[in-house]
């Protein structure tokens, strides 16, 4: 898989992911979600989503860490925090929110996949590769349940050329 494949997986898996929650439609501020939380946390996440998927990467950041403040252990809030990060360049940033996510579910291949991808834009491709490599092993394109489209074959229905995204939601 090539790099820029790479970053349209890692696009692509932010987007489903806020596409798979529903968070669509609203842009409320951080202080509107935390006034009315069902679950602070979870309620933080989303809004973060439907920031980065608007782009407004530093306000989703912030919405990721005040959800991390409330659940230290918010795997997918240190993964979209890591996403939003890389969409932005930052990432050094981005590998330590991966890293996160990776220690507290070391099965997550999607983390594995963009660590990878943040350590190829640092020049350190050997890390990448072996960080490639363990999402390959954890079978990160085989388990997919979305797949987005060929990149190679725009006419093939399923190929190795295929980008698999495999939703991550709570």
């Amino acid at each position: 898989m090539g790099l820029m494949e790479k970053l349209l997986a890692i696009v692509a898996v932010l987007c489903v992911s806020v596409l798979s929650c529903g968070c669509l439609g609203g842009e409320k501020s951080i202080s509107e979600v935390v006034d009315n939380p069902p679950d602070e946390a979870k309620s933080l996440y989303t809004n973060g989503n439907a920031l980065a998927l608007q782009k407004n990467y530093d306000e989703a950041i912030e919405a990721f860490d005040e959800a991390i403040r409330l659940d230290p252990e918010y795997v997918e809030a240190w993964y979209n925090k890591g996403n939003a990060l890389l969409m932005q360049g930052n990432y050094d940033e981005a590998i330590e929110a991966f890293d996160e996510a990776i220690r507290l579910d070391p099965e997550l291949a999607e983390a594995w996949n963009n660590k990878g991808y943040a350590l190829m834009k640092l020049g350190k491709s050997d890390e990448a590769n072996e960080s490639y490599a363990k999402a390959e092993e954890l079978e990160f394109v085989a388990r997919n349940t979305f797949m987005v489209e060929t990149f190679s074959d725009p006419t093939s229905q399923s190929s190795p050329n295929s980008v698999g995204i495999k939703i991550r939601g709570d």
